[in-house]
């Protein structure tokens, strides 16, 4: 079979940084590489100043929310224009990445309607992780299955997570596990000497890398580092502020303005990032509700090891280890600092597994084969 017009939707994209304009943009260039015809609809950015990005289109929407917090449209007209693009936009195949989100949402009433393959990402449901503290999703995810149903298939990234379950509850069978990746070749970007460029002067780096987002568990790695109460470790926090209800910068900030060792850094240049991941001696992660972290995968790949909450799919990785307090947390951080051998057989078990099995040129030759099968079908 020759080329393939796909269209990938999702909510965030490039320049936005996170793990799912990641995820969805090595996808994307991933096949466009291979000679597929790729679009992409997301939401409007201020920061977007172009339609075409290493070849690929990028159509624009002026949509937030999603059905339960509600759909909204900055323009008048969007929400039409979109419906009318998965319609008659003439794809082959329209992958969507992530539910509870308006792309997806809005896409339910009309899978009918639209003829080209559908698939769906659902990238775990962290409505339905949340489930008693949100009874404002439980109508969603009554209804959900019958949705599911009419995808012709659906990927998940773990066989573990929350997603897969709730899909086997529910009789869903057609489905694949695509696990997340890296790019072997944009980890070595190790550009700048980080520690120098940063003035880091402890003997020790800790990192974590995510936006301000309560989920993310800032709060919990920040009282695991209290609770270590060392003087020769400081931690590097790299996320993008988040406004709102939802974020936690502020508290962040308040807690480094107090405590000399911990360094928040946003809005940095990826291979600053990339530098970071590689000059670290420990990457530490407190999230609340994840499916399958990038960050994790990028830190195996540079040989860092992590010390991670059994979140989403973290268990199913080598390299590291899970824990369920800040005690915890604290414990193993110098457990690992004062054992080099430790960190040193973490290390190379976790980069070994990970350019093994999640690397993003294995992975894209499994996303093709299987659009190219649900074309041909």
């Amino acid at each position: 079979m020759g080329s393939m017009r796909i269209l990938f939707t999702t909510e965030h994209y490039y320049p936005e940084i996170s793990g799912v304009s990641l995820v969805v943009k090595n996808i994307a260039e991933g096949l466009f590489k291979k000679g597929d015809d790729i679009t992409i609809a997301t939401t409007k950015i201020a920061s977007r100043d172009f339609e075409y990005l290493n070849g690929i289109e990028i159509i624009e929407f002026e949509i937030t929310g999603n059905s339960v917090k509600g759909i909204k449209e900055r323009k008048k007209g969007e929400i039409e224009r979109y419906k009318n693009l998965l319609i008659t936009g003439g794809y082959d195949l329209i992958c969507q990445y992530a539910v509870q989100t308006w792309h997806t949402d809005i896409a339910y009433n009309i899978l009918d309607d639209i003829k080209a393959k559908k698939v769906l990402i659902p990238c775990g449901y962290s409505g339905l992780a949340l489930w008693s503290k949100k009874v404002f999703y439980w109508n969603y995810f009554r209804k959900l299955p019958f949705y599911l149903r009419k995808y012709d298939h659906i990927i998940y990234h773990s066989a573990n997570y929350i997603d897969k379950t709730f899909g086997d509850k529910h009789g869903i069978k057609h489905y694949s596990i695509m696990p997340n990746g890296i790019d072997p070749k944009e980890m070595q970007m190790h550009t700048i000497n980080f520690r120098e460029f940063y003035k880091i002067k402890t003997k020790y780096m800790l990192l974590n890398v995510s936006n301000h987002l309560k989920l993310k568990g800032h709060s919990f790695v920040l009282d695991a580092f209290k609770i270590l109460n060392r003087d020769d470790v400081t931690l590097v926090i790299i996320g993008n502020k988040v406004s709102g209800l939802r974020g936690c910068y502020k508290r962040c900030a308040q807690f480094a303005s107090n405590n000399p060792g911990v360094l928040l850094l946003d809005n940095i240049p990826r291979e600053h990032v990339i530098s970071a991941f590689c000059e670290a001696d420990i990457f530490v992660f407190g999230s609340k509700v994840e499916c399958s972290p990038l960050v994790i995968l990028e830190a195996m790949s540079t040989g860092l090891p992590f010390i991670s909450t059994d979140v989403g799919c973290v268990k199913e990785f080598g390299g590291g280890i899970l824990i369920s307090t800040p005690t915890d947390m604290a414990k193993n951080i110098n457990k690992l600092l004062d054992d080099i051998g430790f960190r040193k057989t973490l290390s190379i078990s976790g980069q070994n597994e990970c350019l093994s099995n999640y690397t993003w040129d294995k992975i894209i030759h499994k996303y093709r084969d299987l659009f190219q099968k649900l074309v041909m079908e």
